[in-house]
């Protein structure tokens, strides 16, 4: 456990939680913690199951709801009276995933009637989950200043919520902080994603197919990003309407991460470059200013790469979870 989570042990023993996107990578990872650190957790999904949490079975309560149903959502926001609510559903973040009305409708709308819900409820504070895709691309570390000028629909949608919430938290009762994750890895990751798609390739002696060109990534272990939500939903005075990346403040081009996993396997990794098509987000320099966090939330990214991706190994030889690749 990091000292992040041991500070925090005490603080979330009994008290009640709404994580809408439970069934997503980081959000897993979070009910995870969660329910670690005692917390009574409900999941507000889409649907009853899921294959990340389907090991957690009779732990936490689920709700199922549409996010943009009003009257659902406020009655279950009622119901269960959260002191956080950590809001990590999304739509966009597979590439099939592409209906630009279903990104108004689940990043923008969605997140409105969260933020609306909360109206009548005794102090709870609110963490939405931003997008690195919300920036454009930048020589220089990305700061929170820096101009949003996202080159996807999914990152317009992004940064539109993102946006709404800086809005709402100026009149609003209730902290409403949103952070902005840059390359997450870790369990429970979306197995079609570069590091488990890496880790499959190593294991099972195949090539691994990357883009041509260099293209680097803040990588951020998914542990460390749990870390950042655990302290942006702590109560602190100034803090709402803020926004926070939550990254490294290092670079890794794809290649350097691939050789590293390759390594760490003693199985070695045969990389064919230009064997898979360049994507919006791939970019020669892509990295995060993380000063702000580490003053105003008192977060950073303990957990190096090696480590991190060490650690994604041992978990996917053991098992994934009973994740199957999709």
């Amino acid at each position: 456990m990091s000292e992040a989570s041991r500070r925090s042990s005490t603080t979330w023993r009994g008290v009640p939680v709404l994580v809408t996107g439970g069934d997503g990578f980081i959000g897993a990872n979070l009910v995870r913690r969660l329910l670690t650190l005692g917390a009574v957790v409900h999941a507000l999904r889409r649907r009853t199951t899921g294959p990340r949490l389907a090991a957690l079975a009779g732990r936490f309560a689920s709700h199922e709801a549409d996010l943009t149903d009003a009257a659902r959502v406020t009655a279950i926001m009622r119901e269960v009276a959260p002191r956080a609510v950590f809001h990590l559903a999304a739509y966009g973040t597979a590439a099939d995933q592409t209906d630009p009305q279903q990104l108004i409708r689940t990043n923008v709308e969605g997140t409105m009637t969260l933020v609306r819900a909360l109206e009548g409820l005794p102090d709870a504070t609110f963490v939405n989950t931003g997008s690195m895709s919300e920036y454009d691309a930048s020589p220089r570390p990305l700061r929170e200043t820096h101009l949003l000028r996202p080159g996807t629909l999914y990152g317009a949608s992004k940064a539109a919520a993102s946006l709404f919430c800086a809005a709402a938290a100026t009149t609003s009762p209730h902290q409403i902080v949103t952070l902005r994750p840059f390359h997450v890895y870790g369990p429970f990751d979306d197995p079609r994603r570069l590091v488990p798609t890496a880790v499959r390739a190593c294991l099972n002696g195949q090539p691994l197919r990357l883009v041509s060109g260099v293209s680097r990534r803040d990588f951020v272990y998914v542990e460390d990003v749990v870390d950042a939500y655990l302290r942006a939903a702590e109560p602190r005075e100034g803090l709402s309407g803020e926004t926070f990346n939550v990254a490294s403040g290092r670079q890794h081009s794809l290649a350097e991460a691939v050789r590293l996993l390759g390594r760490l396997s003693g199985e070695g990794l045969k990389v064919l470059r230009g064997g898979f098509p360049p994507r919006p987000w791939d970019r020669r320099e892509w990295v995060a200013d993380v000063g702000k966090a580490r003053r105003r939330l008192g977060w950073r990214a303990t957990t190096s790469l090696h480590d991190g991706l060490a650690l994604t190994l041992a978990w996917h030889r053991a098992g994934a979870g009973g994740l199957e690749p999709w």
